[in-house]
């Protein structure tokens, strides 16, 4: 089913593009080519976290920490996602700071992923999602956190949000689906790179996640 429901999106605007294509205005072909985008970047994030979530239950995810940048994982995570941002006109505000932390690559770019994934799924247009990071614990202790102007999450909800066992899947607020995985996934990986991770109270409106990551070894 959460395959079906995009690849149907997928296949109706491209048949609507390749019957129809001399009969739209460019403005109506970029709106088309725009949902195409977003619906095969979704859909990729998606698949990958299906197949990354696979590999922790099977006992197939390697571990392999390093000294790695923060802000160079965060770039790099964003590549698939910076386009869907400017689809929705949010404003990305990314820190300035630069730290290293001991961790896997491949795991943080996978947990900075879903919660900026996460992040832009439930912030309305317009809206502006932050990416901070500050030392604690004597400076042993990289935070990373998240805070965005969505729509927010009931306490009732804040507390299934990392249970795999009680996933929640809901649209977003341009109806972007989803399985749920992606904050279960976040946890996993948060906790082998020997990290915690929760939900913070973000004021009145919007949601922050944060978590910890240990700094890099001299």
């Amino acid at each position: 089913h959460d395959l079906k429901d995009p690849f149907n999106a997928l296949l109706g605007f491209s048949t609507l593009l390749k019957n129809n294509y001399d009969s739209y205005t460019d403005e109506k072909r970029k709106s088309f080519i725009n949902n195409i985008d977003n619906i095969t970047k979704n859909t990729f994030n998606f698949i990958q976290n299906i197949l990354e979530w696979t590999a922790t239950q099977t006992g197939k995810i390697r571990y392999n920490p390093e000294n790695i940048s923060v802000k160079s994982t965060i770039d790099k995570s964003m590549e698939l996602l910076e386009d869907i941002a400017k689809n929705k006109d949010i404003q990305i505000i990314k820190t300035n700071e630069d730290v290293e932390v001991y961790a896997d690559k491949n795991m943080m770019e996978t947990i900075f992923r879903n919660l900026l994934s996460n992040a832009i799924k439930f912030t309305p247009k317009h809206g502006t999602i932050a990416i901070d990071l500050s030392k604690t614990d004597p400076n042993t202790v990289v935070k990373c956190c998240i805070a965005d102007t969505g729509v927010g999450i009931s306490d009732k909800d804040s507390k299934k949000l990392f249970n795999s066992k009680e996933t929640i899947s809901t649209p977003g607020t341009e109806g972007e689906t989803g399985i749920g995985i992606g904050l279960t996934l976040c946890k996993e990986f948060v906790e082998i790179n020997k990290g915690k991770i929760w939900h913070e109270p973000n004021g009145d409106k919007g949601t922050r996640l944060c978590f910890t990551i240990p700094v890099g070894k001299k």
